[in-house]
């Protein structure tokens, strides 16, 4: 009973708008029909926050079954017609049975200055996990807050280059699960990157180092809600890890 009823709603909805795909200049676009139109630019709204979605407009039916307004969406590359008649399909009918989905936007800064604070910041967002991938760590401010969320419950991992400034300069690491490693081409292992809750990622140039926050001339970007770019990133530093974890886990 409950599939029927399911499918009974999702009839329902339909009744309250339709779909019909559309070429011109061998491009296909979706036009977007509705019973009451009263409701046009919440809908329009709605659609534009679709990242499949290039661009949504209000424009006058040429439909003689379909008088009044209509929307008309466009993909972006890569995006077809039927793949796009499809999302706007599921989203619509989503809103009108009442489930209004939520959008985070990814955000990307860089920045030139104050780059401490900044990673400092970024860290104190972390709810689960940090896994940082280093070249070289002598910052004890750094390695502190990374402490600090371990006691809080978070899983920390730290990957280092295992060269000769990191053994006499670098920060203590005993008290964090890590470990020290080569380059995997016999040149320097140059990674600069750090993962926060896999949606946060820290990367660019800067060295977790006192010599970086205090003299060299240094950028960092932070990229917030960037699930996908975060993913990539811990595919890589887990590869690294599972590499070397059976010759130098700490």
């Amino acid at each position: 009973m409950k599939k029927d009823n399911k499918s009974n709603e999702t009839k329902v909805m339909k009744q309250k708008f339709s779909t019909e795909i559309r070429t011109v200049f061998d491009k296909e676009y979706v036009k977007v029909f509705f019973l009451d139109n009263h409701d046009l630019n919440e809908y329009k709204m709605l659609l534009e926050k679709r990242k499949e979605v290039k661009s949504v407009s209000i424009t006058k039916s040429e439909s003689r079954a379909h008088g009044g307004d209509t929307l008309t969406v466009y993909p972006k590359p890569m995006v077809d017609g039927r793949a796009l008649e499809d999302i706007i399909n599921i989203s619509l009918t989503k809103y009108l049975s009442g489930i209004h989905e939520e959008f985070v936007s990814t955000v990307s800064e860089v920045h030139f200055n104050d780059i401490e604070n900044r990673i400092l910041s970024a860290l104190d967002s972390a709810k689960a996990s940090v896994d940082l991938c280093m070249a070289w760590f002598t910052n004890e401010k750094l390695r502190d807050k990374l402490l600090e969320k371990k006691a809080e419950g978070c899983e920390v991992r730290v990957i280092r280059y295992k060269d000769g400034v990191n053994q006499s300069k670098g920060v203590d690491l005993s008290n964090i699960n890590h470990i020290e490693i080569r380059g995997e081409r016999h040149g320097i292992m140059h990674r600069k990157f750090c993962v926060i809750d896999n949606q946060t990622v820290l990367d660019g140039p800067y060295n977790w180092t006192n010599n970086a926050e205090t003299k060299n001339d240094e950028d960092v970007l932070v990229h917030k809600n960037a699930l996908e770019l975060a993913s990539s990133y811990t595919k890589e530093f887990n590869r690294i890890w599972k590499l070397n974890e059976n010759e130098n886990l700490q």
